[in-house]
């Protein structure tokens, strides 16, 4: 298989939506269980991480930014559980 550059960049493309599904969806459950486990996001974390996985696919090109930045990580977290959990 040569390398192409379409090959390349869907590789990336999917190695980045890869890594923000487990590195932001999978700590935000995380998070959810110890603040909330009768949150009805936390009881249908499999429904849940299939919407974000979807959204996710679309978003990556404007989110991925937040994997490599601590800061950007944690604003992006605390914005995604105020939205879960209904707070303001």
């Amino acid at each position: 298989m040569e390398l192409q550059l379409l090959n390349v960049l869907i590789a990336g493309y999917v190695s980045l939506w890869v890594m923000t599904i487990l590195f932001l969806y999978v700590p935000a459950i995380r998070v959810l269980s110890v603040y909330d486990k009768n949150n009805i996001v936390y009881k249908h974390k499999w429904a849940g991480g299939i919407i974000f996985a979807v959204f996710s696919l679309f978003a990556t090109p404007f989110i991925f930014p937040c994997l490599f930045s601590d800061h950007l990580k944690e604003a992006f977290l605390k914005s995604y559980l105020k939205a879960v959990t209904g707070q303001e």
